[in-house]
């Protein structure tokens, strides 16, 4: 099991003064993903793990995503998302990771 993400102080729970640290976790420790966000989503297809999208206090929102390959313990850069989002329904299923709905800016 992968725990991606975190929390930033643009998380109304995260706790006042303290920003939380974006990462990957597993039972062993894993490279650490890219960029530091929250609210993306991700899937495991064909032995990695996929990820896009989020926000974050620093980046703002963003549409990039990212393959993890637990062989070689490294992300590497895939396809951007058509669109900005993040706070997405999403799952993996046939070869693809997909998402739905989520918070675009504006509205």
């Amino acid at each position: 099991m992968y725990v991606v993400g975190g929390c930033d102080t643009k998380h109304p729970r995260a706790p006042r003064g303290v920003r939380l640290r974006s990462a990957v976790e597993q039972l062993d420790p894993v490279a650490d993903y890219p960029l530091a966000i929250s609210w993306e989503a991700c899937g495991a297809l064909t032995g990695q793990l996929y990820c896009a999208s989020g926000t974050s206090d620093a980046l703002n929102d963003t549409a990039k995503g990212y393959a993890y390959n637990p062989t070689i313990d490294t992300w590497s850069p895939i396809i951007d998302l058509p669109m900005t989002i993040w706070a997405s329904g999403y799952t993996a299923a046939n070869g693809m990771l997909l998402v739905s709905g989520g918070v675009s800016r504006p509205g």
